[in-house]
């Protein structure tokens, strides 16, 4: 067996949604499609675009920085690396098809492990640049910034175990384990990015978290203070009327909509308000999706292109696919379909936002933790 053929065997895409029980195995893909600068992206979207008008589905990862590699006013925000020289800013794989359900790798459960994570801040680091997260908030040139550092650290488990490890302790509705060549992604992302179905898109941000108490009383009032809490609800709602103008630059007009509005969602640990914004997307392929609405706006602030700014001068390191996507579409159908809107018909797609993610570089691993600072935030 060749090399190429013998790297196709072991790469693949688990998209793995324990709340939907709509588990997604990709193998063996045809081709992997990455780009490392901005040079190689539109060639990068168009040969993926052509793949799936050829039948052949998708599923792989977009870094946070691909973001800025499609907004001309972000185009600084950007390392300077020739083609082929730097990390990622997309990597996806090329497949005939899939198998439905979770593979038995990722369902067993294994002893728990400890992961020794380093933080790349120190406390008085974190507060020196939150406060001037505070003084561009004051200022005027931001309602909010997500603001975000990496945790480091070394294993010698491979991507399979982590996860199984992983996922038996944390539901994670939209999580999953890409494994496409050199960088390893390990996603336990409760947040959809935006989910497209019979020409429908539905994107669901999450803002507003707190822990769970430990009695149900208590935790019924921590529910019931979340609900009302004003600040959870303003970065909410501030993020919901981002995301309605972004999905405005990609739907029919007139039919943007926000169906839920601070609803609760619980988790082991804690309770996350999320709202819910549609629209009509037609048959919007891989390229008009993150030309519109790339990264989502639950992790960069708002508005979105000064946030993003903001954030590229006090963080100290590339997000990576950290903020970015993990996703899958499924193929063009060619022939018009008089259910699908959109006239030839688009197949569906689904698309995570990569928070709670482990990234996996040989034995090394980086996770980043960060949270959305406002105006009357604590350090």
């Amino acid at each position: 067996m060749s090399t190429q053929a013998q790297n196709a065997q072991r790469h693949y895409v688990l998209f793995d949604d324990q709340r939907g029980g709509e588990s997604r195995l990709y193998t063996a893909p045809v081709e992997v499609v990455t780009a490392t600068s901005p040079l190689e992206v539109p060639d990068a979207l168009a040969r993926l675009e052509q793949h799936r008008r050829e039948g052949r589905h998708l599923a792989g990862w977009l870094a946070y920085e691909l973001g800025a590699a499609l907004e001309p006013a972000l185009a600084h925000t950007l390392p300077d690396t020739a083609p082929g020289k730097g990390e990622p800013l997309l990597q996806v794989g090329v497949f005939e098809t899939f198998t439905p359900g979770l593979p038995e790798w990722a369902a067993s459960e294994d002893a728990v492990i400890d992961l020794d994570l380093a933080p790349e801040w120190g406390e008085a680091e974190y507060a020196e640049r939150f406060k001037e997260v505070q003084r561009l908030i004051q200022a005027g040139d931001v309602y909010q910034v997500n603001l975000c550092f990496a945790l480091r650290g070394e294993t010698p488990l491979d991507a399979r175990t982590l996860y199984r490890n992983l996922r038996t302790r944390q539901m994670a509705a939209y999580g999953g384990v890409a494994s496409l060549g050199g960088v390893e992604v390990l996603s336990l992302s409760p947040e959809l990015f935006v989910r497209v179905e019979k020409g429908r898109a539905t994107l669901r941000p999450m803002k507003g978290t707190a822990p769970r108490a430990a009695t149900f009383e208590a935790d019924q009032e921590v529910a019931d203070d979340l609900r009302s809490d004003p600040k959870g609800r303003a970065e909410n709602l501030m993020i919901v009327d981002l995301l309605r103008n972004d999905l405005s630059r990609l739907a029919t007009p007139g039919t943007v909509e926000v169906p839920e509005l601070f609803a609760l969602e619980t988790y082991p640990t804690l309770h996350q308000m999320t709202s819910t914004v549609t629209g009509e997307v037609g048959d919007a392929g891989l390229s008009d999706i993150v030309r519109a609405l790339f990264p989502c706006g639950s992790v960069t602030g708002a508005p979105k292109i000064r946030a993003q700014q903001i954030i590229h001068a006090l963080e100290t390191a590339p997000r990576g696919p950290y903020c970015g996507s993990l996703f899958w579409m499924e193929p063009l159908r060619m022939e018009p379909n008089a259910e699908e809107p959109g006239g030839k018909g688009g197949g569906a797609s689904c698309f995570n936002v990569l928070i709670r993610t482990l990234v996996k570089r040989g034995r090394d691993l980086t996770y980043f933790v960060g949270s959305g600072v406002v105006a009357d935030s604590e350090a």
